[in-house]
């Protein structure tokens, strides 16, 4: 099995001794209702070194308030808004000039009509209690005529009249709605808003939504970005801005602000087993533990640990089963993920025996990174190397870098202020110099992809990616150990297994609010 090297200075037991006297002498100095002024100096200052979420500043954007503006659809033709009469009607006529049949129809029906002197055109009809409407509208379609409302009146006209007038009162329509969009141009209001917190490109593309506009669409007014002080500039009517406004005031909002603190951590088997075992179960209440495959403790549901007394101290009970279990595969076993959550109080004591266990090179710790992000977005560390390849394209040497690092990525989204739901990527490429092509070595890729839901301060733990490697080896006498049938009695084989498990201890905590007046 593969020993870790140490990357920390070791902390002697004396020094630890010492340590521990110290803050035992401090605490029986100070009565049980006073504070320490040396500790409450050092927290405070612990406290400020996280890190705030801002506040939201208090701002009045004035707009000049009118009355709603409406823009009015274009009125209706005379022709499409009245109804015909349709009153029954009986009549019999034979070779009757079309004028005389329609005057006859409109004096029926107590209708005002207008025809033209050149109308011609003979009819005979003979209908018997039709309606009106019907009768009038048939006699204008066997005539190749049309007819026009106005008021009262009844006005025919000849097809190509009706189409030149529809074109008359097309154009006048668009001259209405243009007039009317001078009008409303005449009366925009330029506002230049500056935006703290939010994006003001998509902020815009929110906020046209919201401008009135014309029959074809186009907006009346606009809304454009100046990226240099990142503020909106606003062209719009009065009403159009009382909306908006307000708009801005609620999204131009501090978002709040996540701190993850991580320790990604390499250990061996028994190094990852001995760490499982001492945080089996914690003495608290709360959702401390949920881990695939934990044994059962206390009559709780294995993988489950819920608001009980688990244990009596951090170094008993059985809540968390790690290594993770897997299935060999060959030569390697890459073994299952294993997720669990610590609840805050332990999170100082974690720290402390991964740092123990790294002293006693059990272990190998990493990188301890800790970033800070805002809510639902992405926080992405990345080191390592990138490793050079050589490629032959149209005989034509090339060299290629591929990237061998270990990248984390959290997406934290805050739920009512104190759960959080996150995103875990975790992907760690090594070169594998054991296994080369053509000169190159291979990349070994280990990946691990989850989303939990942890409180605020909890610790959740990725597990269980474990590589597994066995070689073989010969050792003997030179030159006997190859005599045919006799040299196994001169020589030895070997089987080396190295196991290294990858460990990744999350912990978000909310920054609070803080004024930064």
């Amino acid at each position: 099995m593969t020993t870790l090297y140490r990357q920390r200075c070791v902390l002697s037991a004396a020094t630890i001794l010492g340590l521990l006297t110290l803050t035992a002498v401090g605490c029986q100095t100070s009565s049980p209702g006073e504070k320490d002024p040396f500790f409450e100096k050092w927290k405070v200052t612990a406290e400020q070194s996280r890190g705030y979420s801002p506040a939201p500043r208090k701002r009045s954007i004035e707009a000049e308030e009118t009355g709603t503006v409406t823009i009015s659809p274009a009125p209706e033709s005379e022709t499409d808004k009245v109804d015909l009469p349709d009153q029954m009607i009986s009549l019999k006529m034979h070779n009757t000039e079309v004028s005389v049949l329609l005057r006859a129809l409109a004096r029926a029906a107590g209708q005002d009509i207008i025809i033209n002197e050149g109308l011609q055109g003979r009819v005979n009809i003979d209908v018997d209690k039709a309606p009106w409407d019907q009768v009038f509208l048939s006699i204008l379609q066997a005539q190749g005529l049309s007819y026009e409302r106005d008021g009262n009146i009844l006005r025919i006209v000849t097809l190509q009249d009706r189409n030149q007038n529809l074109k008359n009162l097309e154009t006048e329509k668009k001259i209405r709605a243009k007039k009317r969009e001078l009008e409303l141009t005449d009366r925009l209001i330029v506002r230049v808003i500056k935006v703290d917190y939010a994006n003001a490109g998509q902020l815009r593309a929110n906020l046209e939504n919201f401008l009135t506009k014309e029959e074809e669409g186009k907006p009346i007014g606009s809304v454009l970005v100046d990226e240099h002080t990142n503020s909106l500039i606003i062209s719009a009517i009065p009403d159009d801005l009382t909306r908006i406004i307000p708009l801005i005031e609620e999204l131009d909002r501090p978002t709040p602000q996540v701190q993850i603190e991580s320790h990604i951590v390499q250990s061996t088997k028994a190094a990852t087993r001995e760490l499982g075992v001492r945080w089996g179960g914690l003495r608290e209440q709360g959702n401390y533990f949920i881990v695939p495959d934990a044994a059962q403790a206390s009559g709780l549901t294995p993988g489950l640990a819920g608001s009980a007394t688990v244990a009596q101290s951090a170094a008993s009970g059985f809540m968390v089963n790690l290594p993770a279990t897997g299935v060999a595969a060959g030569t390697e076993n890459l073994r299952g993920l294993a997720i669990g959550i610590i609840g805050q109080e332990g999170n100082n004591i974690l720290q402390l025996q991964l740092e123990a266990l790294e002293t006693q090179a059990l272990l190998n710790i990493l990188s301890s990174p800790s970033i800070t992000t805002q809510d639902n977005q992405v926080a992405m560390i990345e080191a390592g190397t990138e490793i050079p390849f050589q490629t032959v394209e149209d005989k034509e040497v090339k060299i290629e870098y591929k990237k061998a690092v270990l990248r984390l990525e959290v997406t934290p989204h805050i739920i009512e202020g104190k759960t959080l739901k996150l995103n875990i990527k975790v992907t760690k490429d090594q070169p594998d110099f054991s296994r080369e092509v053509r000169g190159q070595p291979t990349i070994i890729t280990r990946r691990a992809e989850t989303s939990v839901i942890v409180f605020d301060g909890q610790t959740t733990v990725i597990g269980g990616l474990v590589e597994e490697t066995k070689a073989k080896g010969e050792e003997g006498v030179p030159g006997l150990r190859q005599v045919p049938l006799l040299g196994w009695l001169f020589k030895g084989t070997s089987q080396d297994e190295d196991k290294q498990e990858l460990l990744i201890f999350i912990t978000p905590r909310i920054l609070p609010v803080r004024d930064g007046q």
